[in-house]
């Protein structure tokens, strides 16, 4: 009955919520083994810090993000040095939109804790988001010069360096990070989606089902298998990973792991040109606090299934999600996205209201910005107004040719991270 132990408890309850996520850990058995872990924490001292962000933590991975945000709040209240409740607390702002406010929590946290790993990885994909990609992979350098066998850091500043369109070096840095670090779940994406920005689907593939022979559990690197099958369009596959993810019945699952199944099984659809299904299980994904989120597949969901209701006659139904998801897009301008996702986000709905010269502009700041997404600039119904015009053509033209350029300096390098890696 000793309050000292609360931390350990706590702790212990961080650990195996972070393994759904890192580890080897389906989100169910996360939950189960946490959440009496944080009650008993809580039973030995109500007013432990450590117990109350583990506690946070545990509501956003499920979607509620209310009770996850006073939880981090009173952690920061009873100890304002716990840097775990900072980094949290900026993931779950991050999740809302609440870029500024992020900011601010993270500039604190880095003032006491600058050497951070985790903190600086944050601090970098903020500055991402509002745009400021040089200085997004600036902030990570002094770190990786100090520490530089951080397989996080090498990960996250590849992270940074291809959503900024440098494909290329993102690959030789998740490169590098794999040859040190082969069994990490953060790696591994990293790796996988460096191989997948330039195309090469079937080695995203192979270094993803690595991974899941020694996490055979692990739902981060079965959601990267699925995008990685379906883009090889390959949907019975994906279907076979998914009964794998999910039990028979969702409703066991919390609001989020609800919203990934629904998310999933829509893009499986799409690509089955089952449109009516896609359709039905988009609407599952809109998220009830919409208006007040900006998440890139939030747009594509709202857009997308406006787009299929227009197509089966339902207008207004399309057009109340479409106005929705130009709510959101302006809920993000005011929160300082300026990001690549953000302009794409921006050219779908005005492609879709027929402001066609704004949307060519909007799509060529996207590319400015760093998008290198040919397969979706082919596909995306959405953009099907402007195909054919020539500013579109250009784009597309370029994104192509950037592609094939890292692919050629890739294979240049005549160096595959299953043998060897960088900086040895």
């Amino acid at each position: 009955n000793d309050p000292g132990y609360a931390p350990a408890y706590a702790a212990a309850a961080d650990t195996w919520m972070l393994l759904t996520l890192y580890g080897d850990v389906h989100f169910w058995e996360g939950r189960d083994l946490a959440e009496p872990l944080i009650a008993q924490a809580l039973e030995l001292n109500p007013d432990s810090a450590e117990a109350h962000a583990a506690l946070g933590l545990t509501r956003m991975i499920y979607g509620r993000n209310i009770e996850a945000e006073r939880h981090l709040r009173k952690a920061l209240e009873l100890d304002p040095a716990y840097s775990p409740a900072y980094l949290w607390m900026s993931n779950l702002l991050a999740n809302l939109g609440r870029i500024p406010e992020e900011g601010l929590i993270l500039r604190r946290a880095l003032a006491m804790d600058p050497l951070n790993p985790l903190l600086a990885v944050n601090a970098s994909v903020n500055l991402q988001r509002r745009g400021h990609n040089e200085e997004a992979a600036e902030a990570l350098l002094p770190l990786i010069r100090l520490q530089p066998g951080n397989v996080a850091l090498l990960s996250a500043l590849s992270d940074v360096r291809r959503e900024s369109g440098a494909l290329a070096e993102a690959w030789k840095l998740a490169s590098d990070a794999y040859a040190r670090q082969p069994m990490s779940v953060a790696v591994i994406k990293t790796m996988a989606s460096a191989w997948m920005a330039i195309e090469d689907y079937a080695a995203a593939e192979k270094v993803l089902r690595a991974g899941l022979e020694h996490s055979r559990r692990s739902v981060e690197l079965k959601r990267h298998l699925i995008e990685a099958l379906l883009l090889q369009g390959r949907p019975a596959d994906a279907e076979g990973v998914m009964r794998a993810l999910f039990p028979s019945d969702i409703s066991t699952l919390g609001v989020e792991q609800q919203y990934t199944y629904h998310y999933y099984r829509a893009l499986i659809d799409g690509v089955k040109e089952d449109y009516v299904s896609m359709r039905d299980h988009l609407e599952q994904v809109i998220h009830p606090l919409e208006s007040q989120l900006f998440d890139n597949n939030q747009i594509f969901v709202l857009t997308t299934a406006s787009l299929i209701n227009r197509g089966l006659g339902e207008a207004q139904r399309a057009e109340d999600q479409l106005a929705i998801a130009e709510r959101v897009v302006g809920h993000a301008r005011v929160n300082g996205f300026d990001n690549a996702a953000f302009y794409y986000s921006v050219t779908s709905t005005l492609a879709m209201r027929g402001e066609i010269d704004l949307a060519l502009q909007t799509l060529r700041q996207a590319y400015e910005k760093g998008f290198r997404l040919a397969w979706l600039l082919e596909q995306d119904g959405r953009l099907e107004p402007l195909r054919g015009l020539p500013e579109f053509v250009a784009v597309q033209d370029q994104v192509i040719a950037d592609i094939q350029e890292a692919r050629t300096q890739v294979d240049g390098l005549k160096i595959k991270p299953a043998t060897a890696g960088f900086g040895h």
